[in-house]
């Protein structure tokens, strides 16, 4: 699975911008750049899935990505297991909403029983 994109923190959001039609980000809104090269990332066997896994990633990756600097995160797993990746940023406690612009790659979806980006 490759994941690529940026977070932008928005310390306020007024109305229920997620229910128009078209979405404009905020002129307040505050951006934390590029994550993708972050040295911070972690991962960790998903407890909440039956079998066992063990993560990694690897940054830069060229292809296939937007802009050749992607970072892609690799699992293998056994009866089911699953992973977690991470990426603690940006300690703003004004924060309230945030948008995050991602694109996910993946290279067999038969193997992939459920996928969450939370």
């Amino acid at each position: 699975m490759k994941i690529f994109g940026y977070v932008i923190l928005l310390p306020i959001l007024a109305a229920p911008a997620f229910a128009q039609r078209e979405f404009t980000i905020p002129p307040n809104a505050i951006s934390s750049g590029d994550l993708s090269g972050s040295s911070h990332w972690t991962w960790v066997h998903d407890s909440g899935t039956p079998g066992e896994s063990v993560g990694s990633s690897a940054y830069p990756v060229v292809n296939p990505s937007l802009d050749q600097e992607s970072r892609e995160f690799y699992m293998s797993y056994s009866h089911e297991g699953g992973e977690r990746y991470s990426l603690t940023f940006a300690h703003d406690a004004e924060a309230t909403h945030f948008i995050y612009d991602t694109y996910v790659y993946i290279v067999d979806p038969a193997q992939l029983a459920n996928l969450e980006m939370i």
